[in-house]
């Protein structure tokens, strides 16, 4: 089967900062099945012309991802995994294009013995850069009587940007029933080498991905970075944030911490991409040892209770000494209990590093679920947290909660209405969002239908801006197949 779609949008916003958005999609997939493989391919083109605060952005992006399981032996024992991914991203602030080429083949020898192995080229290109990476892998798991699974990889990777590594790493994690219940314990040992072949120099990175929610603390991946280089984009690349506006950048030592506002075009929980340049150290080759130890318990089929420790240390080898090597130590107690209707989770961890940024953070949650007719759900949820950094004075409170009501008032159709509310006390950060959300979905044969209306209002603290958001939607669905 082939699905084409077009879509158009437009969006205006008034109010502390005036913007503009046309955005033309055209989305194509296509499936392929045989008995012995599945091929598919989807590709998007987007268009979009955005202006904030006067300033136009218009960017062009084509993506497309071809991929192909064949199955290599009748029984599924032996499988292969194709893919070839194609991107390029046009704007007049930012242009990149990259091609991705991944084998991946995984042997299931018997039940309890299998082996993977894997091969990825790629190429990213910038209007300054252009890096090759290849990476190979391999690895195995194995299964002693279901208690203990021992798994253990091997792994080289190259790039031109002038570093490569390679190493390995094993892994036993174990599970025993005791009289109250199961008690798991994990241990794993990763060892790698790098070495580093370029001078002093501003190294860009393309595409990184990070998630950006309400209360994490999100630190770019490298150092010393050029904060005028940033550029942030959506999981897609369709459209280019703008900073101070739908995203900040704080400097924290050398690290730097990348949040979204609250009044702006980034949504909680959404992916990003940024590109951006860094200085690195001068060349040096190290080598990279991390040990992990974990223990858990499960108990009375209620409570669950792990522990993990994890200790990464970097030793230099040759070249020139950096001014500080990496070490790294993280300690993680999570938790949460289940009882009739009530689920109370607790997170805690402890960071020391010595080139990133040490932090402690804890977070309690309770989540209450009812029940009181066949046809009527309620729920609440709360939660409350603290981040702390600990080598720069700065701390981060945050707590919000949330309830909703779920009503099936017919056969054929259906109700929902949620409320919440998220505030964020910080040296940085001090913002509050609420909002409700009201929802009928109805179903007859091959149609289907919603229609939903949603309130918002976000409140930036610190620079004592504010925005009402309400919007509604309307759907009618026909599936054939």
């Amino acid at each position: 089967p082939t699905t084409l779609a077009l879509v158009h949008t437009t969006t205006d916003q008034s109010g502390f900062y005036v913007s503009h958005e046309d955005r033309d999609e055209a989305r194509l997939n296509m499936r392929h099945t045989r008995p012995s493989n599945d091929t598919t391919f989807n590709a998007i083109w987007t268009t979009l012309d955005r202006t904030a605060l006067g300033t136009t952005t218009s960017t062009e992006n084509l993506f497309g991802i071809l991929q192909n399981f064949y199955r290599i032996t009748p029984d599924n024992r032996v499988l292969l995994n194709s893919s070839l991914t194609f991107r390029d991203a046009k704007s007049n602030v930012f242009s990149s294009s990259g091609v991705d080429l991944s084998e991946s083949l995984t042997w299931r020898h018997s039940d309890t013995f299998s082996t993977y192995y894997d091969l990825l080229l790629s190429q990213d290109k910038t209007e300054n850069s252009s890096i090759d990476r290849t990476s190979v892998s391999a690895g195995l798991s194995h299964s002693l009587y279901e208690n203990l699974v021992t798994t253990a990889s091997v792994s080289a990777n190259t790039s031109t940007i002038g570093e490569e590594d390679y190493g390995g790493n094993l892994n036993f994690s174990y599970q025993r029933s005791i009289p109250w219940g199961t008690i798991y314990a994990s241990l794993g040992q990763d060892y790698r080498v790098t070495n580093r072949s370029y001078e002093v120099a501003f190294i860009q990175v393309v595409n990184e991905a990070h998630v950006l929610s309400t209360g994490d603390v999100t630190l770019l991946d490298n150092r010393n970075v050029d904060l005028s280089t940033v550029v942030v984009t959506s999981a897609d690349g369709s459209i280019i944030y703008t900073r101070d506006i739908d995203y900040t950048l704080e400097l924290i030592g050398t690290s730097v911490r990348i949040s979204r506002t609250s009044i702006g075009a980034i949504a909680n929980g959404d992916s990003v991409l940024v590109s951006y340049a860094y200085l690195s150290n001068p060349a040096y080759d190290s080598s990279d040892y991390e040990q992990s130890y974990g223990l858990g318990f499960y108990l009375w089929s209620a409570w669950r209770i792990n522990y993990l420790y994890s200790h990464s240390q970097e030793e230099f080898i040759s070249g020139i000494p950096p001014d500080v090597l990496a070490e790294e130590i993280r300690h993680t107690l999570d938790s949460d209990l289940t009882w009739k209707w009530s689920t109370t989770r607790l997170l805690y961890e402890d960071i020391e590093s010595t080139t990133g940024v040490s932090t402690t953070r804890w977070r309690v949650e309770e989540n209450l679920l009812f029940r009181p007719r066949e046809n009527l759900f309620l729920s609440m949820s709360g939660y409350i947290g603290h981040n702390t950094f600990k080598d720069y004075g700065s701390e981060d409170d945050f707590y919000g909660f949330r309830a909703d009501v779920q009503w099936r008032v017919t056969r054929w159709s259906k109700a929902k209405i949620e409320g919440f509310y998220d505030e964020i006390d910080g040296t940085s950060n001090k913002t509050k969002t609420m909002g409700t959300q009201a929802r009928w979905e109805w179903f007859y044969g091959i149609w289907t239908g919603e229609a939903t209306y949603r309130f918002l209002n976000e409140e930036d603290l610190l620079s004592n801006q504010n925005r009402d958001r309400q919007s509604i939607f309307f759907s009618i669905r026909r599936s054939l197949y």
